[in-house]
């Protein structure tokens, strides 16, 4: 389904709101909102007629997944996430998937600067030529704050790590640390996890995004853990006959 006229209003807290591990899962649910009905009508996927509702789009778990370069398990895991957050509805029925966004209606509608409605969705905006124009109003009063469709206004996005935190399953981690956590052994991984936890609790630092942070931390100490992977295949007598400088190199491109 695509949805390309018109615009859509997203709140600039998304970004950064504790529903969404990472800014990749808020970009997700923007284009979802992006691509959801601005009206009550009528589309063809995968060879169905689907009718939708205002605030409704049509989806599969696996296109969905592959437009963003996710794993497939992933993101249906997301979605079961956001909708016991009441971000969003699904409804399954149709043999596709239905999402509903969550009081879509109600932030749909661009305000003017002075409160008054000033157009919807459904394409062209009153006084398209006044690019200054403000469509969104913005409070000047701290604490006044729009919430976010199904979601709640966030004053202190930072954190400190949750005491029940767990590395996330490596098809989960983004493209680049999943490249490179699942050429390490098992039990690698879930000590690169412990001591990960283990550093930033002494640490006590706050972060707006632990599962970017450990993304960052599985990169970083990929040579490492492959460098001690190699030592234990020598130390086994199952090394094979290659340089360790050669198997980084090659690593690097797989």
């Amino acid at each position: 389904m695509k949805n390309n006229s018109g615009y859509a209003l997203v709140h600039r807290s998304l970004w950064e709101h504790p529903a969404f591990r990472n800014r990749a899962e808020a970009g997700l649910f923007a284009w979802m909102v992006s691509q959801a009905a601005w009206k009550a009508t009528r589309v063809r996927y995968k060879e169905r007629v689907i009718h939708l509702k205002r605030g409704q789009l049509v989806i599969s778990v696996r296109d969905l997944a592959a437009s963003f370069e996710r794993s497939k398990s992933g993101t249906h895991r997301l979605l079961k996430r956001l909708e016991s957050e009441t971000v969003i509805g699904t409804d399954s029925g149709t043999g596709v998937i239905v999402v509903t966004i969550c009081n879509y209606d109600k932030y749909q509608t661009a305000m003017l600067a002075d409160g008054t409605p000033g157009g919807t969705a459904s394409g062209t905006r009153p006084g398209q030529g006044r690019d200054t124009e403000q469509y969104i109003k913005e409070s000047k009063e701290e604490g006044d704050q729009e919430s976010l469709p199904g979601l709640t206004p966030v004053r202190h996005p930072k954190g400190y790590l949750p005491k029940d935190w767990n590395p996330p399953a490596i098809q989960d981690l983004t493209p680049e640390a999943r490249k490179c956590a699942t050429q390490w052994p098992t039990d690698l991984y879930a000590r690169t996890g412990e001591s990960f936890a283990l550093y930033w609790r002494s640490k006590r630092r706050m972060m707006d995004d632990w599962h970017a942070t450990f993304c960052k931390w599985v990169i970083a100490e990929h040579w490492k853990m492959m460098k001690e992977a190699r030592d234990r295949d020598r130390v086994s007598g199952t090394a094979a006959e290659k340089p360790y400088s050669q198997i980084l190199a090659e690593s690097r491109h797989r």
